[in-house]
Parts: C-alpha cells; sequence; structure tokens
C-alpha cells in the first residue's frame, strides 16, 4: 500500500514551525520513563557538606518533580558546598545540573561547578552558569578521571572581595560513569512518581546544539550519520536545554537516518522519546515527529487536536494506540514517548501514561525519519 493510503501524517510545522530534540533507545524500553543506573552523587542537596560559609536550603519546591535548593555563596573565603563519589579508574564521567540565577554577583565571580579529585590535587572538569533567572540545564561537564577511584564534585565560588553575596537555586544533580549526558525524567503525574532504571544504551541522540547550520550529529555511541532535507537548522530561537533546537520551517524539511541494526526492533521492547515545541497544533493535520520509509511503516506523531499516535504497518496500517484529545499544546516545551514493554505500547506525554495497546508485531524500519515518514511524503 502507498504512502498516501495511509494516515494524513504531515511533516511537522505543516503550515508553520516547530523545534525538537530527539533520543531513540532501540531493544529497551526503560529509557522512559527512567533514571540513569549511572548516577553516582546525591540529588538530595541537603546531604552534601557546606564549607566557608555556605549553605544549602530546601525551598519546599519542585522542578520537574525534583527538590530545589537555594544555595548562598557569600563573598569572600571560597564559599562551596560538595559532595564526595566512587567510580571506575580511568572511567570517563559527565555531570549536569538544572540551575537559575536568583540574586546577588552578576560578573567575574560567579559560582562554578568543579569536578576534582577528593583532596584537590587535582581539577578534572570545571564549567561556568551563565546568569539566567529561567531555569537551564547546564552544558554537561564530561572528562576522564584518571586513576582517581574517589572524587568530589562542588559547587564552588572563587574569592571575589566584592562584598557581594551570590544566591542560586538547583535541582536534579547527576554524575554519570559514561561520556555523554542522559537527562532526568520521573515516572508519574507532574514527575511525583518512583525512579525507574535507565540503562547507558541510546542508539539515537540529537541533539539541537550539537552541530552548526544545517549539519547535525548523532550524540549517541553509535554516531550514526544524519542526513539533512529542505531547510532544516539548529536554531537558538527555542531551546529547552539551553543552546538551540531543531527548527522545521514547514516546507519540505525533515532528516533521515540510514537503514541499521539499530533500528530492527523485531518484536522487543524499545523506546522513542523526544521534547518537542510545535505551533500549529490544529491546523494542518497532524504532525509527523518520528517515521520511516514506505515498505515497513513506523510513525510517532500527533493528531490535528493533540492526540499522540503511534502507527505501524507492512504494506498495511495498524493503529496501535491514539490518545485522547488535547494532550499536545502549542508554544510550550512538552515531552512525549512512545515504549514497548513486554507486547504493550505505552504513550507519554510530560512523563504522564495517557493509553496503552497490546502491540505484539515485528519493527524492522528500513530507515528513520526525524519530522516526515515514507521519504518525506506528507
Amino acid at each position: 500500500m502507498g504512502a498516501s493510503a495511509g494516515p494524513n501524517l504531515a511533516r511537522i510545522g505543516r503550515g508553520g514551525d516547530s523545534n525538537l530534540v530527539l533520543e531513540m533507545d532501540a531493544h529497551d524500553a526503560k529509557s522512559y520513563p527512567g533514571e540513569p543506573t549511572t548516577n553516582v552523587i546525591n540529588t538530595l542537596m541537603t546531604g552534601w557538606t557546606n564549607d566557608n560559609g555556605c549553605t544549602v536550603t530546601a525551598t519546599g519546591e519542585t522542578f520537574q518533580g525534583m527538590p530545589v535548593y537555594s544555595v548562598l555563596f557569600p563573598d569572600g573565603s571560597l564559599p562551596r558546598t560538595h559532595t564526595n563519589f566512587t567510580y571506575t579508574s580511568g572511567s570517563d564521567f559527565t555531570m549536569h545540573v538544572w540551575y537559575r540565577y536568583v540574586s546577588g554577583e552578576t560578573g567575574t565571580y560567579l559560582p562554578q561547578p568543579y569536578i576534582t579529585a577528593a583532596d584537590w590535587s587535582a581539577t578534572f572538569a570545571t564549567g561556568t552558569f551563565p546568569v539566567t533567572k529561567e531555569w537551564t540545564r547546564m552544558t554537561p561537564l564530561t572528562g576522564t578521571s584518571g586513576g582517581t577511584v574517589t572524587a568530589m564534585f562542588n559547587l564552588y565560588r572563587s574569592n571575589s572581595g566584592s562584598a557581594t553575596d551570590v544566591t542560586m537555586e538547583f535541582a536534579m544533580p547527576q554524575m554519570e560513569e559514561k561520556s555523554y549526558a542522559t537527562p532526568f525524567v520521573r515516572e508519574g503525574n507532574g514527575g511525583t512518581g518512583t525512579y525507574r532504571a535507565r540503562p547507558a544504551s541510546t542508539n539515537l541522540m540529537i541533539h539541537g546544539n550539537v552541530g552548526t547550520g544545517t549539519s547535525f550529529e548523532d550524540s549517541s555511541p553509535s554516531k550514526h550519520t544524519i542526513t539533512t532535507s529542505g531547510n532544516t537548522t539548529h536554531s537558538a530561537a527555542q531551546s529547552k536545554f539551553g543552546g538551540g533546537s531543531v527548527y522545521f520551517d514547514g516546507t519540505g524539511d525533515y532528516l533521515t537516518i540510514a537503514d541499521h541494526a539499530d533500528w530492527t526492533f523485531g518484536t522487543g521492547d524499545f523506546t522513542i522519546d523526544l521534547w518537542i515545541y510545535p505551533t500549529t497544533i490544529g491546523s494542518g493535520g497532524n504532525k509527523n515527529y518520528v517515521g520511516t520509509n514506505p515498505n515497513q511503516y513506523l510513525t510517532f506523531a500527533s493528531n490535528n487536536s493533540g492526540g499522540l499516535l503511534f502507527y505501524i504497518g507492512d504494506g498495511s496500517w495498524i493503529s496501535v494506540p491514539a490518545a485522547t484529545s488535547d494532550v499536545v499544546v502549542n508554544d510550550a516545551w512538552q515531552h512525549v514517548a512512545v515504549t514497548r514493554v513486554s507486547g504493550t505500547v505505552y504513550l507519554f506525554h510530560n512523563g504522564v501514561l495517557i493509553t496503552s495497546r497490546s502491540q505484539t508485531d515485528s519493527i524492522d524500519p528500513p530507515n528513520i525519519e526525524i519530522g516526515a515518514y515514507g521519504g518525506g511524503a506528507s
């Protein structure tokens, strides 16, 4: 059956603009919901050690379901809060944390994240916190531990003598024993549920701030080649993680990743999840997020009223689950995911399970398309 005989799935941004970041974890349904199994620091910062007048206070608020901590860095005397962690000697590591600036110093002497030896004898990585009052995910710090098996993560401020204190808020500090970061997600309505393990294996990860112009890179260990069609490009106009997104202008824009064993899902478990910022829900038909070329169809999309859809087919279409209306909205970042666990497909929106349905058919798509399906056909 030709592509036109399937449901009316348009490219992202049909008749308007859209942005996204994407992750795919083939062969494992635990990528969403979940937390990396390799997080080795205490997310509850009240258990950290404070030095030189630094204070950490739980605000009672949450960000994405996780506790928020206010940290006061007084002027002078190297104030810091820190926690030790252990990992394999010589291994790679990646650290990130969500933060926002509250008040005080805005110049040279802002707090910085440091990853050091436990005795400060070596510094493995350091970063910066640009001044912003919006919640921002710090660009992940990456490095190698050398021969150290016990290290320390610090939020640290150098001795400034400016007589100006600094207050910042932090949430979800995370340290992983691998060379790339995995965003936190948490199950349940509003992110208040329990954690589930997220494996380190991710088969495709496209970041809006990796690459330039119309050139895109796969940040997963697989390092797939990504081909650009139309005017698909990086954009800083919208950003979920502080740096950019993938921008589709609504006219022939999509990305293609060639056939690979990573897409041979078979009848096993898998996960596809991404952050989206649509602007044309309610007009122009369905919006396709992830699809494949003809011969065996796969598409993850939202319909014209904002319901999530997941379809597969091999010569004919099989509608797996279709979510309720008015889930996906315009002009806001939101997380969407489809996952299959033991023959059941689940659809999530912002961590909330929307619908599920039995689906045991084998899936072996010939490629992956982001923003289209069927060779770019709408």
